[in-house]
């Protein structure tokens, strides 16, 4: 899963940091428990995510959280409920970390639009556009350019929802 903050002037709306990162459930997740063996591997993996996201939300605070909206793939149907779970998970990590908080969703169009790229690109199209990029300010652990898919969307998204933050129409 894709994690980005931006870190931004209120007043001005300039952007004083981006960063990106790729929260891997597989490697976080605490291998041979019991947990393991009564839900199973993928509601290890999703719960070592929510782990990490209530972690990282702590330290972060942010004034608000957005998430892709899950969306319906005829060419992978199975895909749409660990969508569902996963962002079921984040909702559980905002409520840990604030019950009063919500989370913001975004169709994928609409995030591939705000960053400059058609509605229907693909994820090296959005990438490109992410890339060109100006006044993110970015300084996360690996360079920008090295960045995985889940990572660069995560950057879109937050970059969709700063836009939005600032010009709401």
């Amino acid at each position: 899963m894709g994690f980005a903050s931006i870190e931004f002037d209120i007043e001005t709306g300039f952007i004083v940091k981006t960063m990106a990162c790729t929260f891997k459930g597989s490697k976080m997740m605490k291998k041979d428990t019991w947990a393991i063996e009564v839900h199973g591997e993928r509601a290890s993996r999703i719960d070592a995510l929510k782990s990490k996201l209530l972690e990282k939300f702590v330290e972060l605070n942010p004034i608000q959280i957005v998430c892709e909206g899950a969306f319906f793939n005829n060419l992978r149907p199975n895909a749409f409920e660990v969508l569902v779970e996963v962002r079921t998970a984040i909702k559980q990590a905002i409520s840990d970390f604030d019950c009063w908080r919500t989370i913001y969703l975004i169709d994928p169009p609409t995030v591939k639009k705000s960053v400059g790229a058609p509605g229907n690109a693909d994820k090296v199209k959005v990438k490109a556009c992410v890339l060109a990029l100006s006044g993110l300010s970015y300084s996360g652990e690996t360079p920008l350019d090295m960045l995985d898919e889940h990572s660069i969307d995560a950057i879109a998204i937050a970059y969709c929802r700063y836009k939005l933050y600032f010009n709401p129409t």
